[in-house]
C-alpha cells in the first residue's frame, strides 16, 4: 500500500551544453524502436537539505554542463515527421536539459531497499519527457529528463528519463559515469581525465540484413496511434496501489546451486545433450521465467485436457562484441539485438 507523503518542488530549471552547435543526427536501423527508459540511483546523504542546496546543487548543475557539451544530442530534440519521413533528432543553439528538483518526505530507506514498494511512489521520483505536436503533423520530444529527489537527512535519488532513440542502457551508463568523474573531479573537463569522448557516428553500423524497412514499417504503424501531446513516450508510474516492485539478489552459492542442478536435470534426459557450461544469465532468466509461467497458469486443473499454450521469454542482448565488423567502443546510440525463446 502506497504511503500518502508530501512531495515539494523546489525548482524546475534548464541546464545547457556551455557551448552548442546546430546539426541534425540521424538514427541507424537500431534507434528506430524508440520507447522511453528510465533509471532511479540512490545515494546516501545524511545530512540537513540546505548544505544540499548550497554545495551540492550547483556543482552537479554546473558539471551536468560540462558534460552536455560532449553529449551535446542529449539536449536535442527528437523529430517524428509524417510517412514517409524518418524520424531525425535536431540540435539547435538553444537546446538544454529540463532538471526538476523535488524534496520528499517519503521513506527513503524502504524506497532504496530490496523490499516491496508502490510502484506509484517510485514513479514520484521519475520525470517526464513531455511531447509537443508542431505544423505538419510533426512530433517534438525532448531525449532526456532528469529529476534530482531529496529525502531530508537521508538521502538522494538522481532519476533519468531518456528517449530509447539516442541511446541504450550501456550508452545511459556511460552517460551518468562520465558526469559523475568530471564531478568527482570538481570541473575538470573530460578529455583531461583520460576518458575517450563518444562517438556519435551512425555510419558505423551497418544494415547487413535489411532491417531497417522492417523496423520503418513498424515504425510508421506504430506513429498512426500517437496522441496529440504524447507522442512515442509513454508516461512512467502507475496509479494502481496495489502493484509493488521488489529486488531478489542471488548469492554466488545459490547460483552455483541452480547451475549444477540444471546440468544434472540435464543429464537425465538422453534427448539433449547437456552443455558444457550455463552462464549466470541462463540459470536466473530460466528460474524466473518457470516462476512466472507457474505463477500466471497456477490456477489450471492438470486432471483436465487444456489447449496446449505457447509462452515467450524475451530479452535484449548487445551487440557491440557481437557483430561481424568492429565498431568503436564508445559508440553512443542503440546496438542491441531483441532476442526471445518459446515453450510449449
Amino acid at each position: 500500500m502506497a504511503e500518502a507523503t508530501t512531495n515539494k518542488l523546489v525548482e524546475k530549471s534548464q541546464v545547457a551544453p556551455i557551448t552548442t552547435k546546430t546539426t541534425s543526427l540521424p538514427l541507424s536501423f537500431l534507434d528506430l524502436p524508440s520507447t522511453g527508459s528510465f533509471y532511479n540511483n540512490f545515494y546516501d546523504f545524511p545530512h540537513p537539505t540546505h548544505i544540499f542546496y548550497e554545495t551540492k546543487l550547483p556543482s552537479l548543475k554546473h558539471t551536468l554542463s560540462l558534460t552536455l557539451q560532449h553529449f551535446y544530442p542529449l539536449a536535442g530534440n527528437l523529430l517524428c515527421p509524417p510517412p514517409p519521413h524518418k524520424p531525425f533528432i535536431r540540435c539547435t543553439d538553444n537546446d538544454s536539459v529540463t532538471l526538476t528538483v523535488i524534496e520528499s518526505q517519503a521513506d527513503f530507506n524502504l524506497l532504496s531497499s530490496n523490499q516491496p514498494k508502490s510502484l506509484k511512489d517510485l514513479g514520484k521520483l521519475v520525470p517526464n519527457l513531455s511531447c509537443t505536436t508542431v505544423p505538419n503533423d510533426t512530433f517534438v520530444s525532448p531525449l532526456l529528463a532528469l529529476q534530482i529527489t531529496v529525502f531530508p537527512n537521508c538521502g538522494l535519488c538522481i532519476s533519468i528519463t531518456y528517449c530509447h532513440a539516442i541511446m541504450d542502457g550501456r550508452s545511459c551508463c556511460y552517460f551518468m559515469k562520465c558526469w559523475s568523474s568530471i564531478c568527482r573531479s570538481g570541473g575538470v573537463d573530460l578529455t583531461l581525465l583520460e576518458i575517450s569522448p563518444p562517438c556519435f557516428d551512425r555510419e558505423v553500423l551497418r544494415d547487413t540484413k535489411g532491417l531497417e524497412a522492417i523496423f520503418l514499417r513498424d515504425y510508421f504503424e506504430a506513429r498512426s496511434t500517437w496522441k496529440v501531446g504524447h507522442g512515442p513516450l509513454p508516461k512512467h508510474g502507475i496509479d494502481d496501489e496495489g502493484y509493488v516492485k521488489a529486488t531478489i539478489t542471488f548469492g554466488r552459492d545459490d547460483i552455483e546451486a541452480m547451475k549444477k542442478w540444471a546440468l544434472n536435470q540435464w543429464k537425465k534426459d538422453d534427448k539433449f545433450q547437456a552443455p558444457q557450461h550455463l552462464s549466470t544469465f541462463v540459470v536466473t532468466s530460466a528460474f524466473l521465467w518457470v516462476s512466472l509461467v507457474k505463477a500466471i497458469y497456477r490456477n489450471d486443473n492438470e486432471e483436465e485436457q487444456v489447449e496446449m499454450i505457447e509462452d515467450y521469454f524475451r530479452f535484449a542482448a548487445d551487440c557491440r562484441d557481437r557483430l561481424e565488423y568492429p565498431i568503436p567502443a564508445t559508440y553512443f546510440g542503440n546496438c542491441l539485438t531483441r532476442c526471445y525463446v518459446g515453450l510449449k
